[in-house]
């Protein structure tokens, strides 16, 4: 006889209220789960048309904008078409602060404290003013192959190889970040730039524009007529004594083209890396987000040693880059916060100006993309754990306007992975 059989049956009104039961549990749990779906939902449509009036496409040629970028006056008397977007607001025609182009979340902290400075020479102006008292003793220009006349080299920092060959370029050292800002290579400095590259680095990072098929660099200078670099994979160039092998070529994201390279120069032979990060316009800013992703590039591949950086002329993109690769190392060492950035900013620019160049970074616009580079640094950090110098620093980083933005940031969590 079953076991079942001896015991008392459950009174139906316990079995129905044990269903009722059950059923408002379910319907709890899927309220609840549905609570959060439409929470994130929204919370993503906010922040997707929130924009920080970035723009929509991060190409800047293609008719987006970001920011005001592509707005800023070029040196030479040309003034580059001014784009905008449906989320950005009337920027401010007054030159002596940066014109941002913003919402009120972008307007906030460091970016905003910069926008309101007093000095009606404005903070740029002020480096300048502070650049103008070194008292620098420059190379003559005859010593060098050059690309442009106006820009003088200091002879202290100045880049040579032990058999006395010179190059437009100059070591920099900022602190937490040791590099080498370099001119675009010309024909006639071939040889001596991967000889430097041999000895010195094993990493090139070039923030050009790509050469067209009249050779002219960022539109314009016709450096790359005679490239400095194997494009293809398995081909090779010959410069003087120095043989350069393209070994591997991959984008790795859009905008970034990463070659493997090896060198050859009699029984020395070493495998060193090229970043052409190629979404910069000359004489102006770029995406903040972009100028964290080559920190983490160059964190990543040139390891020890010095990454040689180099634009056309070698001061304004690239001294933008390299301060913010040391606003960024200091940032993770909790050496810069929203107290003392104006002050470390200054400092790393005029060390870079006396170093380098007083164009290290160049124009207002350059020096805008930090400031904002900086304000997501402050604004991301606040949202994760706190903080200790043990742990990995994870990313989050986002951009609210353009979902290709979320594309690169997986990227970036390993590169950081890779080095903290």
């Amino acid at each position: 006889m079953q076991i079942s059989s001896y015991l008392p049956a459950v009174p139906p009104t316990l079995t129905n209220l044990a269903r009722s039961k059950a059923r408002v549990f379910v319907f709890l749990a899927v309220a609840a789960l549905a609570g959060v779906l439409v929470y994130r939902i929204v919370n993503f449509a906010v922040n997707y048309f929130s924009s920080d009036g970035k723009g929509v496409s991060r190409n800047k040629g293609s008719g987006g904008s970001m920011s005001s970028r592509g707005s800023s006056s070029n040196r030479n008397g040309n003034s580059a078409s001014t784009t905008t977007t449906a989320t950005t607001t009337a920027t401010t025609t007054d030159t002596s602060t940066v014109a941002i182009v913003t919402n009120d979340e972008a307007e906030v902290g460091v970016v905003k404290e910069y926008k309101g400075l007093d000095d009606s020479k404005g903070f740029f102006k002020n480096l300048e003013t502070e650049a103008e008292k070194f008292n620098i003793d420059y190379c003559l220009k005859t010593a060098f192959h050059h690309n442009f006349i106006d820009i003088s080299c200091p002879r202290d920092t100045v880049v040579s190889t032990p058999a006395g060959s010179h190059l437009h370029a100059n070591y920099v050292d900022l602190g937490s970040s040791k590099v080498i800002c370099a001119q675009y290579p010309c024909q006639a400095v071939h040889q001596t730039f991967w000889t430097v590259v041999l000895e010195e680095s094993k990493l090139v990072v070039d923030l050009t524009k790509p050469a067209s098929n009249a050779g002219y660099i960022d539109g314009k200078t016709d450096l790359g007529k005679v490239g400095y670099y194997p494009t293809d994979p398995n081909d090779s160039q010959t410069y003087g004594d120095v043989k350069v092998t393209c070994l591997e070529r991959t984008n790795p994201e859009e905008f970034f083209v990463l070659y493997k390279l090896k060198i050859e120069k009699g029984t020395n032979q070493k495998e060193v890396y090229r970043l052409h990060y190629q979404n910069w316009e000359n004489q102006d800013g770029t995406f903040p987000h972009d100028l964290l992703k080559i920190a983490m590039y160059i964190i990543k591949y040139a390891g020890e040693t010095r990454p040689i950086v180099h634009c056309a002329s070698g001061t304004g993109r690239s001294g933008t880059l390299v301060t913010a690769l040391e606003i960024f190392r200091r940032f993770m060492k909790r050496r810069l916060n929203e107290g003392n950035a104006l002050g470390q900013v200054e400092e790393i620019i005029l060390k870079g100006r006396k170093e380098r160049s007083p164009y290290f970074v160049q124009d207002e616009e350059q020096l805008k993309s930090l400031f904002e580079m900086i304000e997501i640094l402050f604004r991301e950090d606040g949202k994760r754990r706190p903080w200790s110098h043990k742990e990995e620093w994870r990313p989050w980083i986002h951009h609210k306007c353009d979902p290709s933005y979320r594309l690169g940031m997986r990227t970036l969590v390993v590169l950081a992975k890779a080095h903290w």
